[in-house]
């Protein structure tokens, strides 16, 4: 929105991504999302036409919303979609991605926020960098995680890196929030529910499964 990202570095990390992608698909010998190579290529073709032939559309169109009401919608769509991103198929622990409404709450959010950027160049990196990252990347971070646990913890390690060195770069309130949650997350709540196991109890009741006692036999 301030314009200190060009649109081409966002297409270079498109096209880097996708890049990613095939590499690890050719070390891990699953196929790519999208079925074949050709079919797979089909489908990013006709979706980067689509969103930019779309471009000058989406700029203008929440054009009577306030700037608030977007950035506040925008971050609740964006919670919705942290609640309900499906992290099983990323840990590689489900066989397909789902999480439907967490997908359509991300792009939805990303539709939002590209309709204040001021250019239809800015409107398109901005959206098919917010694709590639929303639909794709669950897909290489399961080949990476597949490929080696320790390359998606710094693949991890470096996405978060990079996230708050440009946040750093628009607020350093946002970049302080930022950290504090992570740290939270990563460290604080594990910690949390490790010490309130010592409280958990056991509760006995009429529910129990019945245990028959032992009879003496008689004399």
């Amino acid at each position: 929105h301030q314009g200190l990202l060009a649109p081409t570095t966002l297409l270079a990390l498109n096209i880097l991504v996708l890049a990613a992608l095939g590499v690890a698909c050719l070390l891990t010998g699953e196929p790519l999302p999208g079925g074949s190579l050709r079919r797979a290529l089909r489908q990013v073709t006709l979706l980067t036409a689509g969103v930019y032939l779309l471009a000058p559309t989406y700029g203008t169109l929440s054009k009577t919303i306030s700037t608030d009401t977007i950035v506040a919608v925008s971050t609740l769509l964006l919670l919705l979609h942290l609640l309900l991103h499906d992290y099983h198929f990323v840990n590689d622990e489900a066989a397909r991605l789902r999480g439907v409404a967490s997908m359509g709450a991300a792009v939805f959010a990303a539709v939002l926020l590209a309709s204040r950027l001021q250019t239809d160049m800015r409107v398109f990196s901005h959206l098919t960098h917010s694709l590639t990252l929303f639909l794709l990347s669950p897909f290489l971070l399961r080949y990476v995680r597949r490929l080696s646990f320790g390359l998606h913890v710094l693949v991890t390690l470096g996405v978060g890196a990079l996230t708050t060195a440009m946040m750093a770069r628009v607020s350093a309130v946002a970049t302080a929030v930022h950290l504090a949650a992570c740290a939270f997350v990563c460290f604080g709540a594990p910690a949390w529910l490790v010490r309130i196991q010592k409280f958990k109890a056991a509760i006995n009741g009429p529910w129990d499964e019945a245990v028959p006692n032992r009879l003496r036999p008689t004399e």
